[in-house]
């Protein structure tokens, strides 16, 4: 699997994950959500122009300019789409030296070769922490030569583009691989909790209870104790969604959006069908039937969907 592949496969898992998807979903109002996405086009972005540059058999200034700053985005976009998604980002200068080697040549080659700040901190031509760059020619347009010159001498520098994008497409190809490690482990375990099912099972009665609230039903307490029963079930089966997606109401969910519609209706619905009843001698029988009829055709799809995330958390689905 090819880098861009990789990229393609980590919006995918993120977009069909329950916990990732969810939680960047939760904290789009600090940005977390355009963050992720942002990250994920810049990666891809910048691949497309790593890709573009592979085919160019002489590549001029330009080109070289373009690539050191399309290696250089794309770390940063990495970092960025971890710490979106809630994830330890890799610390570049300490762990990969072969990544941070190619920040610097990108600062000192096309950033800022006039004036390259070693150490921010402490800014000296004499002791070094200040250099200047001065970029060679060579007949191999894929190979840089360059001289860093500062107060304690001067230093050539040859640098193979070539390299540098083998070694940038290998280590964050390795860190992708662990990402989506991370994003299937914490969905497996959480779907196992939930892998026996229930949601079905709940809403079992929720269409024969709805049957009973129609205007044939001459039991007008039994109308009324079937209005509190599927209440009942009802808010149940709305907490348990929210404990399978961890949300707190399903207005939040980014998921279920078809559920969430339907759970609107019904909302709607089942309030005004147990006030028909309470109210029932003021009430025409065809606005009773008209709104229980909703209610039934209502329940029959939330059974579908119940089955549905049942089928999603299942030990079988939660294993993958």
């Amino acid at each position: 699997m090819n880098f861009t592949d990789k990229l393609r496969l980590l919006a995918d898992k993120v977009n069909d994950s329950i916990i990732f998807k969810q939680r960047i979903w939760d904290k789009r109002i600090v940005g977390d959500w355009d963050k992720f996405w942002s990250s994920y086009n810049a990666l891809r972005d910048a691949q497309e122009a790593i890709d573009q540059w592979k085919t160019i058999k002489s590549p001029q200034r330009l080109e070289m300019y373009g690539l050191l700053q399309a290696l250089y985005v794309q770390q940063d976009a990495f970092r960025h789409a971890q710490e979106s998604l809630g994830v330890n980002p890799i610390h570049i200068k300490n762990d990969y030296p072969d990544l941070q080697s190619i920040r610097l040549a990108r600062a000192q080659l096309v950033g800022h070769p006039s004036q390259t700040l070693l150490d921010k901190t402490s800014s000296s031509y004499e002791k070094g922490t200040r250099a200047h760059t001065t970029i060679g020619y060579n007949s191999d347009s894929k190979i840089i030569e360059y001289i860093i010159s500062s107060g304690t001498g001067s230093e050539m520098k040859k640098l193979s583009l070539i390299d540098s994008v083998a070694n940038q497409e290998l280590l964050l190809g390795s860190e992708i691989d662990k990402l989506l490690q991370i994003i299937e482990q914490e969905d497996s375990e959480h779907k196992v909790i939930f892998e026996i099912g229930g949601l079905e099972k709940i809403l079992h009665t929720s269409t024969y209870l709805a049957s009973k609230l129609y205007s044939f039903e001459r039991d007008w307490e039994y109308a009324q104790m079937s209005v509190r029963s599927l209440e009942a079930i009802y808010s149940k089966f709305k907490e348990e969604v929210c404990e399978r997606y961890g949300i707190k109401n399903l207005d939040d969910s980014i998921h279920i959006e078809g559920l969430v519609s339907e759970v609107q209706q019904v909302d709607k619905v089942l309030s005004r069908v147990a006030h028909m009843h309470l109210n029932r001698e003021q009430v025409d029988e065809l606005d009773i039937d008209v709104y229980a009829e909703s209610l039934n055709n209502s329940f029959r799809r939330l059974q579908r969907m119940a089955k549905e995330i049942d089928k999603e958390f299942s030990a079988r689905d939660a294993c993958i």
